[in-house]
């Protein structure tokens, strides 16, 4: 599949196989190449032919990207948790959608970044933004920020997203501490917190849930 797209989009009609081949030495696991930074793709590539490869998946972040016309309703925290991460087959295209877009967007990322999720009261979402992004193990997050762009959106309701780098999903202490702080400081403004989820490339857990999703 690597070598059919790479002979597609090298203008010097490079062999493919060596192009995949010098990728291997940077992602072992082929389905991890297109989450490669891009100088590293620049150096095992070239300028041209990395930028293609990164607008492949600037294109699939858009296209998994949730319309925010559709006012998705959730329900209930599980929906909100299912929402967000859920893949089975069995689930609606939208719920899909939206695991494989925060996946896409932040889970394989090698810096940390927190994303909002605001809701009006009739649970739909309204709006989504990455406010913060950090270093490779942590992204220093400012709860008045996230409350001031609730508020701007008139949102009722909010979830958190952050990605962790690590690949490990489980939060860390500071993410519990973080998510009572901000459900304390939301429960005085008459908002609400649905969920903190910690995603990774490949996995979610739910903190709101104490479960992985």
């Amino acid at each position: 599949m690597l070598e059919i797209l790479l002979s597609m989009i090298d203008k010097r009609k490079r062999d493919p196989r060596l192009l995949v081949d010098n990728l291997l030495l940077e992602a072992p696991n082929p389905k991890n190449i297109i989450d490669l930074p891009i100088n590293v793709l620049e150096q095992a590539l070239g300028h041209e032919t990395a930028q293609n490869i990164q607008f492949i998946k600037d294109l699939m972040t858009w296209y998994f990207e949730p319309d925010i016309e559709s006012k998705v309703t959730l329900s209930s925290p599980d929906a909100v948790s299912d929402f967000i991460i859920k893949e089975s087959m069995t689930e609606t295209y939208s719920e899909k959608r939206l695991c494989n877009y925060l996946k896409a967007e932040i889970g394989a990322q090698s810096r940390e970044f927190f994303m909002v999720v605001c809701l009006n009261s009739s649970n739909q979402v309204i709006q989504k933004k990455i406010l913060f992004a950090g270093t490779i193990d942590q992204a220093q997050v400012y709860p008045r920020e996230i409350l001031k762009f609730a508020l701007v959106e008139n949102a009722s309701a909010l979830i958190l997203v952050h990605n962790h780098p690590s690949g490990n999903a489980n939060p860390s202490d500071d993410d519990l501490t973080l998510t009572t702080r901000l459900e304390n400081m939301s429960r005085g403004l008459g908002l609400r917190v649905h969920d903190h989820i910690v995603v990774t490339r490949n996995t979610a857990f739910s903190i709101k849930g104490s479960r992985f999703l």
